[in-house]
């Protein structure tokens, strides 16, 4: 696949930003576990927050499958993204020191990020105010993934950015009707799977129906 490149003052943003964020080679060890930990790690608050959204039920659940369904259209942004231009990570044009293995794909945009940024702003839109809560919190947290992800070598700071833009986008196009409709459709069917699944503990009252 041939190698794309940014136009030369958004190259050149990337290198000096990348190299004022990214980790210098006498980084303590436990700095560099702690960046894992946030590059890694916080992404898997995730699937368990909007696990705990969809049991609370009403629009709790109506907010969780929307964002899990945004965040699924951002990921197919990004894939095209992907194919259509690609653009190296640091380690891959021997820039800067990389302390994470990552695969020589594009780095452009990130999908950690992609993924966390689109969940909390899709969450952010929601009616109710515990959604919402949700998507503040886990909008600051989207911070230190980002960061952590360029310090430890494996993305450019553009990267962050265009995830950011990418996320608003996934989020236009599911608060549209038809992305609402979509999500209507599909929340119906997975309650009934739900339903039929768990029938037992939610006829004990121990899950909502």
């Amino acid at each position: 696949m041939p190698v794309a490149a940014l136009p030369l003052p958004m190259e050149a943003f990337n290198h000096i930003s990348f190299l004022w964020l990214n980790a210098p080679a006498d980084t303590p060890a436990w700095q560099l576990a702690a960046a894992a930990v946030l590059a890694n790690g916080l992404i898997y608050l995730v699937p368990l927050w909007l696990t705990g959204l969809w049991l609370v039920g009403g629009g709790a659940r109506r907010a969780a499958v929307q964002a899990t369904v945004a965040a699924a259209v951002a990921l197919l942004i990004n894939a095209g993204i992907g194919q259509a231009f690609f653009h190296p990570r640091p380690f891959m044009v021997h820039f800067g020191t990389n302390f994470l293995p990552h695969a020589p794909d594009s780095s452009l945009p990130s999908d950690h990020t992609t993924i966390m940024f689109v969940t909390a702003l899709m969450l952010l839109r929601a009616a109710e105010p515990l959604p919402r809560r949700s998507g503040r919190a886990l909008l600051l947290l989207t911070i230190p993934t980002a960061w952590a992800r360029i310090f430890l070598g494996v993305h450019w700071p553009l990267d962050i950015v265009a995830a950011l833009i990418v996320s608003g986008i996934a989020c236009l196009l599911i608060s549209s009707a038809p992305g609402r409709r979509l999500c209507g459709a599909l929340q119906t069917g997975l309650e009934s799977i739900y339903r039929a699944m768990l029938a037992r503990p939610i006829a004990r009252g121990w899950l909502r129906p």
